[in-house]
């Protein structure tokens, strides 16, 4: 009898023992659940800052370059030939950039048609800075 008791305790301590098991399972699932989630909002984070640091970096060189193109003493349309060019250079590496950071990370589609028109327009404005600087000399004539 006491052979029978003992062996129904071994059982429901090995019940226990397997509910107990199956709970620590679960939560170290569930821990490992919230870890991912943690570093991936970790890893969007790191993203947003070197994306803002890039922004404030392109402001920074404009504004630089500008000066430095204010001293030289070059003629107005020339200045403002050089200033679109600067403009839409760094509008073009800006959205390349982000690219770059961005789409490493996660798998977005890369062409989209806000992304195009970006690109398209910046390209537009190096274009339109180089023909101005290119017909400085008529345009000077009209002005």
């Amino acid at each position: 009898m006491a052979e029978i008791r003992s062996a129904k305790a071994v059982d429901d301590l090995s019940d226990q023992f397997e509910k107990y098991k199956e709970k620590l399972t679960q939560y170290d699932e569930e821990r490992e659940n919230k870890y991912l989630k943690i570093m991936d909002q970790v890893d969007k984070q790191k993203v947003n800052f070197i994306e803002i640091l890039g922004f404030f970096a392109a402001i920074l060189a404009f504004i630089m370059t500008s000066v430095n193109i204010a001293i030289k003493g070059y003629s107005f349309l020339q200045t403002a030939a050089l200033l679109i060019i600067l403009s839409g250079s760094l509008t073009l590496a800006f959205v390349l950039f982000r690219y770059l950071i961005d789409y490493q990370a996660e798998s977005k589609p890369l062409l989209t048609l806000k992304s195009i028109f970006i690109v398209l327009f910046s390209i537009a404005i190096i274009a339109v800075g180089i023909l101005l600087g290119a017909c400085e000399n008529e345009l000077s004539n009209i002005l």
